[in-house]
Order: structure tokens, then C-alpha cells, then sequence
């Protein structure tokens, strides 16, 4: 996979199996069950087809395409049948910018999250180490 690339599990599609590799991420690989598309540059933004694909409308959307008795699925060729409103080029990169500064934030705040929930710990070590005259 390369950076703006968006792929799903056509098995789980209704199951929040939609994935985005955008361009902070390091590119991989994934299962061979995934589709893997890529927005055209100017045309559809990958970020805000991930963001709407994965909305409540992006929902309904798969929902109107999925097929099977058992499991519901959404093969690419249904996929590529379906017809969605796309904002015009403008809107859509200033609503990836905002995604992608949301990410970002998101991020930041969960670092420091991570951070504070090591604090206890490291108080606790702090106040019985020997250098603080515990255990004497």
C-alpha cells in the first residue's frame, strides 16, 4: 500500500472494516481479502472519500450496494456502480486539511494521555527510591 490509498474488507464492509493509508503513515501491506482504491488528484480528494465513506451517508451508501443472504458484502465491481455527490475539488481539500489537522491533534492528545497515565508509577518509584531516603 501507498500513502492515500483507501481499502475495505468486502466481507465486513458494515463492520467498520474501511481503512485509509494517509501521507504521515508508513506504507505496508495488507490482506489480499482487501480492495485498495486511490483518489484521482483533483477530482476526489482520498481523505474526504475516507471521511464520508465511513459517515452515516457513506452507510447508507454501502447499504444500498451491499448483496448476500448471509453476510452482508460490497465487491468493487457494486462499488464502482454506485454514484455519490462530490463536493467541488476546493471544499473537499479544505475538509482533508481539517481532517488531517484533527488526526494530528488527536494524536498529540493521546501522547499526552499516555504520558500522564505513566505519572502514578513513576511518583510511586520516585518517593521509595533509596536516593529519597526510602527504606530506611
Amino acid at each position: 500500500m501507498r500513502p492515500g490509498t483507501v481499502f475495505y474488507n468486502p466481507m465486513r464492509i458494515l463492520h467498520g472494516s474501511i481503512a485509509l493509508l494517509d501521507e504521515d503513515d508508513a506504507p505496508g501491506i495488507t490482506s489480499p481479502d482487501y480492495v485498495a482504491m486511490s483518489a484521482v488528484k483533483g477530482t476526489l480528494h482520498q481523505r474526504w472519500f475516507y471521511h464520508w465513506f465511513r459517515s452515516p451517508a457513506g452507510a447508507e451508501f454501502i447499504k444500498s450496494l451491499t448483496r448476500g443472504a448471509v453476510r452482508e458484502r460490497l465487491l468493487f465491481n457494486r462499488l464502482a456502480q454506485g454514484e455519490i455527490p462530490v463536493p467541488a475539488w476546493p471544499a473537499q481539500l479544505a475538509a482533508a486539511t481539517q481532517f488531517r489537522e484533527i488526526k494530528r491533534t488527536r494524536a498529540a492528545i493521546q501522547a499526552r494521555l499516555a504520558a500522564l497515565e505513566k505519572m502514578p508509577a513513576m511518583l510511586l518509584r520516585a518517593a521509595f527510591s533509596p536516593a529519597n531516603g526510602a527504606g530506611r
